[in-house]
C-alpha cells in the first residue's frame, strides 16, 4: 500500500529537483574545468545529496525535512562567502538567487504542510486520494 504523502511535499521535492538541476546548468555554463576531478566530485556530491533529499522527501519521510532546513539555513548563511570565492559570472549569480529562492520556497511548502494538518481521507477508494 502507497503511503498518502502531503500535496506540498510533492510541490517541494519538485522544486528541489529544478534547483539540483539550476547547479548543473550554471556549471556548465561557467565553463567549468569538469575533467578536474575536484569540481566533477564536487557536482556529484552536491547534486547526489540535493536529488536524495528531494526523493525522500517526496516519498514523505519525516527526518529529512530537518535535514533540508539546516541545509538550507547554512546555504543561507554561507552565501555571501561563496558568491566571492566561487561566482565569477552574473549567470551564475541569478542562478545561485534563482536556487535560493525556490528551496526556501521548498522550506516553506514543507513547514506550512505540517501545520495544516493534512489528513488524506481514508474513505476515499484509493483512485481518488
Amino acid at each position: 500500500m502507497k503511503t498518502k504523502v502531503h500535496p506540498d511535499f510533492i510541490k517541494a521535492s519538485n522544486l528541489i529537483f529544478v534547483s539540483a538541476a539550476l547547479g548543473i546548468i550554471s556549471v556548465l555554463i561557467a565553463g567549468k574545468d569538469l575533467s578536474d576531478a575536484r569540481v566533477a566530485s564536487a557536482l556529484i556530491m552536491v547534486t547526489g545529496i540535493t536529488c536524495a533529499t528531494a526523493h525522500l522527501i517526496r516519498r514523505g519521510v519525516e527526518w529529512v525535512r530537518y535535514f533540508f532546513m539546516a541545509s538550507v539555513v547554512i546555504g543561507t548563511l554561507l552565501a555571501p562567502f561563496i558568491w566571492g570565492i566561487n561566482i565569477k559570472t552574473a549567470s551564475e549569480i541569478i542562478i545561485y538567487i534563482i536556487q535560493g529562492i525556490l528551496q526556501i520556497w521548498a522550506f516553506i511548502l514543507l513547514f506550512k504542510a505540517r501545520s495544516t494538518g493534512y489528513i488524506p481521507d481514508s474513505n476515499l477508494p484509493e483512485s481518488q486520494q
